[in-house]
Parts: C-alpha cells; sequence; structure tokens
C-alpha cells in the first residue's frame, strides 16, 4: 500500500492556510495467514503488525484530511501527515 501512494512535497506557489490540526494513531492488528493445505483450522499462523492513520483539518473547519499506513515505518507515518497537510 504505502508503495503505491505517491508522495506528495509541500507547494511553493500557493499560500494554504493560517493553521492545522494533525494528529497520528496506531493500533496493533492480529494478522490471520491461513495455509491451503490439510486443515485449515489448524494451520493459521498469527502476527501482529501496526497500522497508523493520520488526520489534519484546518483551524476552524470540520473537514479532516486522512491517509493511513499499514506496517509502514515512522518515516511513512510522517510522510502520511504530510500528505493530509498538503490536500
Amino acid at each position: 500500500m504505502h508503495q503505491q501512494r505517491e508522495m506528495m512535497h509541500l507547494p511553493l506557489t500557493s499560500l494554504g492556510c493560517r493553521q492545522q490540526i494533525g494528529e497520528i494513531d496506531g493500533c496493533m492488528l492480529l494478522i490471520v495467514t491461513i495455509r491451503e493445505d490439510g486443515d485449515k483450522r489448524k494451520h493459521k499462523k498469527l502476527h501482529w503488525q501496526e497500522a497508523r492513520l493520520a488526520m489534519v483539518h484546518e483551524e476552524g473547519i470540520a473537514t479532516p484530511k486522512f491517509d493511513a499506513t499499514f506496517g509502514g515505518s515512522v518515516n511513512d507515518a510522517g510522510q502520511a501527515l504530510l500528505n493530509c497537510a498538503v490536500a
């Protein structure tokens, strides 16, 4: 997912807004992988992976912009927050 997302950069020609409010939150999700051979109930592999959600909205406006990373690094989460701020 994070390889498919296009990285946004700060626009140099537009002024933007006066102030934005941004947040990032994350949680651990349980991932279940099932092998195809044999009894599918007994051949499950469980592991945890972190998902992060970034949200930014302009002060005084209740229309937020969202972006998310799944299993990415801290830099990916920072890029997601920047993508929201630029959008």
